[in-house]
């Protein structure tokens, strides 16, 4: 996203509501192959070539231009997305391609996000990454994966928007669903949003490992980073963090604290 000052603090927050469904879980589970499911069908819609040859992408996404890469109606859930871009982050700042995805006909975004660092990847950089729910590889990091379950229960709606200032040449994805008749009651919803901060010095300045003294004592969380403070039920599952730190000294000392 584009700001006029730098950016030296980045976090993505990613929170999903309630319980994962079984259907979801079950299709990430190699002990489930063996089982015959019936009452599921499986769906697939990307950038495919619709003339049969093998231009597979969405070609010459203009800057300032949205791109709607998945609507369909009813219920169910996402498992799978997909996606790599050209040209690559030297060429083509993937902070500034914006991921946004509405649920159940909202007109709100339940996600918004840089592309780059909703998939891991921090600072227009291209590398490996690897956890649970997200992955990007293979050796340079251009293909980003999620899988995430995202239920929604009157539709779902992605988009990206290019707000690099240049072509985006070539976008390439898959999002994967199983469509369903209706969700179950204890569904959440998935929920991502991007955020950054200049970040204030303390008032004592840089004291690594106490050299210039004893280190001040913070119960409370006063002057802490706040990645999220969010009302309602639900789970947190989980941040990307970046860091940029104008100092040489370890940035890295300090408590995560949360609240409840």
């Amino acid at each position: 996203m584009k700001r006029d000052y730098l950016l030296p603090l980045l976090s993505l927050l990613l929170t999903v509501g309630s319980v994962i469904p079984a259907e979801a879980q079950e299709s990430g589970d190699l002990a489930g192959l063996a089982r015959i499911r019936s009452g599921l069908t499986t769906k697939r819609i990307s950038s495919y070539d619709r003339t049969g040859g093998n231009n597979d992408r969405f070609e010459n996404i203009k800057p300032g231009e949205v791109r709607e890469l998945f609507n369909v109606k009813g219920a169910g859930m996402i498992n799978h997305i997909w996606i790599t871009i050209a040209p690559p982050p030297e060429q083509l700042n993937r902070n500034d391609i914006i991921l946004r995805m509405y649920w159940d006909g909202n007109s709100f975004a339940s996600v918004e996000s840089p592309i780059g660092p909703f998939f891991g990847q921090g600072w227009n950089e291209s590398y490996p990454f690897s956890c649970l729910p997200l992955a990007v590889g293979p050796v340079e990091g251009r293909a980003l994966v999620s899988y995430f379950v995202m239920p929604f229960a009157r539709g779902a709606r992605i988009e990206i928007e290019n707000q690099t200032g240049a072509l985006i040449r070539a976008f390439y994805y898959y999002v994967d669903y199983v469509e369903m008749k209706e969700l179950p009651e204890d569904a959440g919803r998935f929920c991502a949003w991007y955020n950054h901060e200049l970040t204030e010095a303390l008032p004592d300045g840089e004291n690594e490992w106490s050299t210039l003294g004893p280190q001040g004592k913070n119960p409370r969380g006063e002057r802490n980073y706040l990645i999220a403070d969010i009302k309602g039920k639900g789970h947190f599952v989980g941040v990307n963090y970046y860091v940029h730190s104008p100092t040489p000294m370890w940035y890295g000392e300090g408590d995560d604290m949360i609240f409840i």
